[in-house]
């Protein structure tokens, strides 16, 4: 990219996210409390063993253990309480390094950690709402007209 002398560079949007600063009492204590993830702490006092997600609590904290098609030992997710869901997306979406890449990315990031009810239409919803995510997926489409 080429300077012009004399002209100062216009500085960069950059959005501020702040990290989650939470401490692991607290969160317990927010997946406890939460009534959106009852039915995923019985799920973790009886667990299922033939089903592809499995709940369990390892240091008062509930996780999940989905095994997809592919995956061979499948991936631990944290359980996101309510309180902290739009936290976790903004981070995924919002930040320099991840650079608003629209709904199938950020789904694919947050759920590499975590999880909750309702993932897929949060992420859904946070990303049409954004909107810098919808100008870069604008702007990713090239449209050619033939004549």
């Amino acid at each position: 990219m080429k300077v012009k002398e004399g002209k100062p560079q216009k500085p960069l949007k950059v959005t501020t996210v702040h990290g989650i600063d939470i401490r692991p009492e607290q969160l317990i204590e927010q997946q406890k409390t939460d009534q959106t993830l009852k039915k995923y702490w019985e799920l973790a006092e009886n667990p299922v063993e033939n089903g592809k997600a499995q709940f369990f609590v390892k240091n008062e904290i509930l996780y999940r253990k989905y095994i997809g098609k592919h995956d061979g030992e499948g991936i631990i997710q944290l359980v996101v309480p309510e309180s902290l869901r739009e936290k976790v997306v903004s981070l995924a979406d919002d930040t320099l390094l991840s650079g608003h890449r629209g709904y199938t990315k950020t789904l694919n990031r947050v759920s590499q950690e975590f999880y909750w009810p309702g993932i897929n239409n949060f992420v859904l919803r946070y990303v049409s709402s954004c909107g810098l995510c919808q100008k870069v997926l604008l702007g990713r489409h090239h449209w050619v007209h033939y004549q």
